[in-house]
């Protein structure tokens, strides 16, 4: 058995380096699913009696990463074998591979393994000029219309020597060249642009106070105001005893008495007509 060692991480703008693991970059959660993959063309061979029966290994249990690790215990097998690994990568942008793995005593690097093409197991061909050079485009950040005419339209490769010297016309630093129709460089007629929907860092009106600021209004700028203070009472005022709706004439003859006297009066303390005395129906005077 070979071990191979899986290191995968996913994006993650803004991440730290650790470890293995680059910034920008998290390590991968989820599994791997290993099995033996046998092209089509071979199938029949599975059924065969020896010699040429064709072998499989037995499928592996799911694998987890483990902080975005894992150590894969795989049959080595080669492209006469008929047969290769099939890598599932059940992972946030995880892909299938289909892999040959070398007969080793040291650990492989995951990323090491050679792909294969799982119809024919002949090694997977690397990008074309223009595929990279679209790919290398859309991670600078390049219009995707540009990329698409480069990838219609790659340009040639030739050796340095073939290169030929240009002559550029008056020019001066930041100015943006183009190649005219005699092969001659100079400088691009360029469009000033148009500003007039924007204004300078320097003006003020990006600096200065703006409304709200400290100000006072009459109570006629407000609407309604007026009428609604007109409907309160003044802050000093008073009220008759008459004004009071469910007082009594008692109550109001106790609040409008002139002294003490008149006020028990109003409630008819102190008019008894029982005569004084110590016997029964009489009333005891206080000394």
């Amino acid at each position: 058995m070979t071990d191979v060692l899986v290191r995968l991480t996913t994006p993650s703008s803004g991440a730290a380096a650790s470890g293995w693991v680059p910034a920008d970059e998290v390590a991968a959660v989820g599994h791997l699913k290993c099995r033996p993959w046998a092209p089509d063309a071979d199938g029949a061979r599975l059924h065969l009696e020896a010699p040429d029966r064709l072998l499989l290994p037995a499928s592996m249990p799911p694998v987890r990463l483990v902080a975005g690790e894992a150590l894969l215990h795989l049959a080595p097998v080669a492209a006469p074998d008929g047969w290769c690994w099939q890598i599932i990568e059940r992972t946030p942008r995880g892909k299938t591979r289909y892999v040959l793995v070398p007969d080793s005593v040291a650990t492989l690097d995951y990323a090491d393994l050679v792909d294969v093409d799982p119809a024919t197991l002949a090694p997977t061909a690397e990008p074309e000029a223009a595929w990279t050079l679209a790919l290398a485009g859309v991670e600078a950040g390049i219009p995707q219309a540009v990329t698409d005419y480069l990838t219609a339209n790659p340009p040639e490769v030739g050796a340095l020597a073939d290169l030929s010297d240009v002559t550029i016309g008056d020019s001066t630093e930041g100015d943006v060249l183009t190649l005219g129709p005699l092969g001659e460089w100079g400088p691009a007629a360029v469009p000033a642009p148009d500003l007039s929907g924007y204004v300078p860092t320097s003006d003020a009106r990006l600096s200065d106070a703006r409304t709200p600021l400290a100000h006072t209004h009459a109570i006629a700028d407000t609407t309604g105001l007026q009428s609604a203070l007109d409907g309160k009472a003044a802050t000093g005022h008073a009220h008759p005893a008459s004004a009071i709706s469910d007082s009594t004439a008692t109550g109001r003859a106790v609040l409008t008495a002139a002294d003490a006297d008149a006020a028990r009066a109003a409630i008819g303390a102190g008019t008894s007509s029982l005569a004084l005395g110590a016997t029964a129906g009489t009333a005891l005077e206080a000394t």
